[in-house]
């Protein structure tokens, strides 16, 4: 089973400027958490810290956002369904999706079942994974002497919409409404 993510036509994502590793497999997750804990061993005694920026999504963990890989075929929901995510998510949830891991449709029929019929369980699992893994890296962050925040930033490529996140003069307002309505389009 893959460390990539893989997308809803079975497609890895692995060219270098997309990365795609897959936060949930443990060989990612792996060298995700312990870059994190590297970083925060080597400046934790540098003094004041006002803490840790992620930006998540694109190439950067945690996240299944859809700019993992600049493909105008792919929409926010495009991504996260090889083999190791959806068993994991069947495992977790009790739902049972019914599908052969060989069938050579596999990610189709995952990606038409998980955005259509068990599309509110999809994403509430996906937002609870993604939360856990931020979670994960709070506790990383704040287990020595000097306890830094972690503030996540979500990046968002959407090719029609103007992002504040990306407008060094945005206000607090616009970025709460810009990830509102992208989260809402999902």
């Amino acid at each position: 089973k893959s460390s990539r993510i893989i997308d809803k036509n079975g497609r890895q994502i692995d060219r270098w400027n997309t990365r795609g590793g897959n936060f949930l497999h443990p060989e990612a997750a792996s060298v995700f958490y312990d870059t994190i804990s590297e970083m925060y061993d080597f400046y934790k005694d540098a003094g004041d810290v006002a803490g840790m920026c992620m930006i998540t999504g694109k190439y950067y963990l945690p996240g299944f956002l859809p700019s993992i890989k600049r493909d105008s075929s792919m929409e926010l929901l495009g991504y996260g369904y090889g083999d190791f995510t959806t068993e994991l998510f069947e495992k977790e949830t009790g739902i049972s999706l019914g599908i052969e891991a060989t069938d050579q449709r596999r990610f189709t029929k995952r990606y038409e079942l998980l955005t259509g019929k068990y599309k509110p369980q999809w994403l509430e699992w996906r937002a609870t994974k993604i939360k856990e893994a931020l979670d994960k890296v709070s506790g990383i962050i704040s287990q020595g002497e000097r306890k830094w925040k972690l503030y996540a930033v979500p990046y968002f490529l959407l090719e029609d919409e103007k992002n504040p996140y990306q407008e060094a003069v945005s206000t607090q307002e616009e970025r709460a409404g810009f990830v509102e309505t992208s989260l809402l389009k999902a």
